[in-house]
């Protein structure tokens, strides 16, 4: 089935991504002054639109009703991604060199500085929920710059997976946990490499796609990865 959906503008986008539940989609602009923008996926409505801060501020909304929860300043350096938690009850931000989570409580909103025993040197590039077997709210993973895959529990980065790509990790989706009980993977990478992997909870690879392979693809670098709802494809 193919769906267009209405934009406010004609800029180019250059990510899109679920919610968990399958019911919206967003999508990000690039450009001097872009936005993100949110989607009704059964009737295609347009729900949200936020525009870019130069400030680098944090807005929290109740979408649906326009309500700004809360507005808050993040840091100097750029952010390169969000992510909701399973439970909707915290969110990751990823910049330059660190990362921070943000703790959802009503109406109210805390944010607390990444913990890692070493600093990150890198753009953290992505990131997206991940099940955690002992937490029903889960876990997070981020991408970076050279590769590498970091687990976050709470906010502490617990694993590391260096250079599961050959570069930027450029694309990453995760989704409920598939499979045999013994390879069940949960988590979806593109890179600039060319290459899609699929991962478990504990971020061991368990299948590779490489286009470079009997594909033909102009450019390798991955921009976008998804799974189709009857988890074949």
């Amino acid at each position: 089935q193919l769906q267009f959906l209405s934009c406010a503008n004609n800029r180019p986008l250059t990510c899109v991504a679920f919610s968990v539940d399958g019911k919206y989609v967003s999508a990000a602009e690039c450009g001097r002054q872009p936005a993100v923008l949110v989607w009704d996926v059964a009737n295609g409505k347009l729900l949200a639109v936020v525009d870019h801060s130069p400030s680098n501020n944090f807005f929290l909304y109740f979408w649906r009703d326009g309500h700004l929860i809360r507005h808050m300043a993040t840091t100097a350096t750029k952010t390169f991604s969000l992510s909701f938690s399973l439970d909707s009850k915290r969110i990751l931000q990823t910049c330059t060199d660190q990362f921070f989570v943000w703790y959802i409580e009503g109406r109210a909103v805390t944010k607390k500085r990444g913990l890692w025993n070493e600093k990150i040197l890198q753009p953290l590039l992505v990131s997206a929920p991940l099940p955690l077997d002992e937490n029903p709210g889960g876990g997070f993973v981020m991408g970076a710059m050279d590769g590498s895959l970091f687990k976050v529990e709470d906010r502490t980065i617990t694993e590391a997976r260096e250079k599961t790509h050959e570069g930027p990790v450029t694309a990453m989706y995760a989704y409920k946990p598939i499979g045999a009980e013994d390879e069940q993977h949960c988590l979806c990478t593109g890179g600039n490499d060319g290459i899609v992997k699929l991962f478990d909870r504990t971020l061991e690879p368990l299948y590779t796609l490489n286009l470079r392979q009997g594909y033909n693809v102009f450019k390798w670098t991955v921009k976008s990865v998804c799974l189709r709802s009857e988890e074949r494809r």
